[in-house]
């Protein structure tokens, strides 16, 4: 007995012992696994727990409090020179990224808090936000106004301006936020409020899952890449949905310059923009794809462009009468009011020409860039115009009712120099209230604003257009609209 009693207060301190390692290790995975959340790359941060005063609710935003270094950290930009600028030069050409830089680049690399004081201060109900899944943003940031994304004929989104009627849902002023591209930062005007939008730029979008896939998700068989984010655009609205910009909640991406992977779509289909927008088209455009097709009249050729068959189409027009969508027409009357159709509700429409000795000229774009201001040219005529298949698109032009000589966009100005104010040329610029105004009479076209007329004389196919006092024998200012379809009053 005297043995056991001698080794009693050893067990006991045996067991305390045991009890007190245990403790320790809790204690240290408890530690750990609470400050995993607070620990990012060995740098400690704090949290602020802000109570919402109207709803209560609460959430939490970071606060770095330790300055962290390395490349890339809290959004600084990465810089080389000498031969390391070369390679990275070289990279870039290569796989359209800085490859040196991510590679050094921490993956959980510190991030400034890009978000205006505005978007801070708003309180959300946590309760009922949905959970959400992240989708990838197709991009690139640049500078604009008070804008809308929209469309044009030839089935590309664009930044258009605002309607009157969107403005006046906004609640607040305009507010810069930072946008980053690939090489420079430059501003982005938007607005703090929610926004309506008639379109979206592609793969920009967050939705309830259930309604993505009813509403019919994306077009299977589409290829590759393009219209998909049109077509779902179009299909949301027609079928009672919309779409809307929440500006306060935005994502980074990097949209790079070019693709370095191979953009081939099936059967060596390397025109997957167009083919999949003759899907859109098809199914959603109503009589509206005639301005597609305006674009690219090569596709209602199939027979000729066997790479270019867009497959089978019944699927998606079932799923349109299942879903008992609006008519296009309702879509341009009411989500993007203002959208000019280039035949419809017009004084004329098609190739603008005149005949000097047999000879057929017609006012051109000659291919010049139409996203920026240039001038019109004169080329000859292509087709005789009874179709738009053999009408060119680039000489197509139409005459408004309230005297606008334009395109889609763009309107018809007069440039006279100081020292030669009887002529000058034509530029094309973007149409709005201030667009110089235009009357045809006896075939002769005249800039109200100068008192000229349109004329050919002494050019040559390329040449850009003139403008000279008004000569009512000359054949160089007789002018006649070809229209491929019928202008539609």
């Amino acid at each position: 007995m005297g043995l056991a009693h001698l080794f009693i207060p050893r067990r006991k301190e045996n067991v305390l012992k045991v009890i007190l390692l245990i403790l320790c290790c809790g204690a240290i995975i408890y530690y750990y696994r609470f400050l995993s959340n607070q620990l990012i790359g060995g740098t400690l941060h704090q949290t602020l727990i802000k109570q919402g005063l109207k709803r209560g609710n609460r959430y939490v935003r970071t606060l770095y409090s330790i300055p962290r270094d390395g490349p890339g950290e809290n959004g600084q930009g990465v810089y080389f020179q000498g031969a390391e600028k070369e390679q990275v030069d070289k990279d870039m050409k290569d796989w359209f990224m800085n490859v040196k830089a991510s590679d050094m680049i921490s993956l959980d690399r510190s991030l400034p808090d890009a978000r205006r004081a505005e978007c801070k201060d708003i309180i959300y109900d946590l309760k009922k936000l949905p959970k959400v899944n992240l989708s990838s943003v197709n991009l690139a940031l640049i500078k604009f106004h008070i804008v809308n994304l929209g469309f044009s004929w030839a089935l590309h989104f664009t930044w258009e301006p605002m309607s009157e009627v969107e403005k006046s849902r906004r609640k607040s002023v305009t507010e810069y936020i930072r946008c980053i591209n690939m090489v420079s930062c430059s501003d982005l005007i938007i607005v703090i409020h929610i926004s309506r939008s008639p379109t979206m730029a592609g793969g920009l979008l967050a939705a309830n899952r259930d309604y993505f896939f009813e509403v019919g998700s994306y077009d299977s068989m589409m290829d590759i890449w393009g219209g998909e984010n049109l077509e779902i655009s179009f299909r949301v609205w027609m079928c009672g949905g919309s779409i809307e910009f929440i500006p306060c909640s935005h994502v980074g991406h990097i949209f790079r310059s070019g693709h370095p992977y191979n953009m081939t779509g099936s059967n060596g289909n390397k025109d997957v923009h167009g083919t999949n927008s003759k899907r859109l088209a098809e199914v959603w455009m109503d009589e509206y794809k005639r301005l597609y097709y305006m674009h690219r009249s090569d596709l209602l050729c199939m027979m000729y462009y066997q790479d270019k068959d867009v497959g089978d189409l019944s699927e998606r027009k079932a799923l349109r009468s299942s879903l008992g969508c609006k008519s296009f027409r309702w879509y341009l009357d009411n989500i993007i009011p203002g959208k000019f159709v280039m035949d419809e509700d017009v004084i004329a429409f098609g190739a603008l020409y005149t005949v000097v000795n047999g000879y057929h000229m017609c006012i051109d774009t000659l291919q010049r860039d139409e996203k920026s201001v240039h001038n019109l040219g004169v080329f000859p005529c292509q087709g005789k115009g009874s179709s738009p298949q053999i009408v060119s698109f680039m000489q197509m032009i139409s005459l408004s009712r309230v005297g606008h000589l334009r395109r889609e966009t763009n309107c018809a100005h007069s440039v006279v120099s100081l020292f030669f104010g009887e002529k000058g040329n034509v530029q094309m610029v973007k149409c709005d209230e201030h667009s110089e105004k235009w009357s045809y009479e006896h075939s002769m076209m005249k800039n109200t604003k100068t008192g000229l007329c349109l004329s050919t004389a002494g050019l040559r196919d390329g040449d850009d257009i003139i403008l000279e006092i008004c000569n009512n024998s000359s054949m160089h200012q007789k002018w006649t609209f070809v229209n491929p379809n019928a202008a539609k009053m």
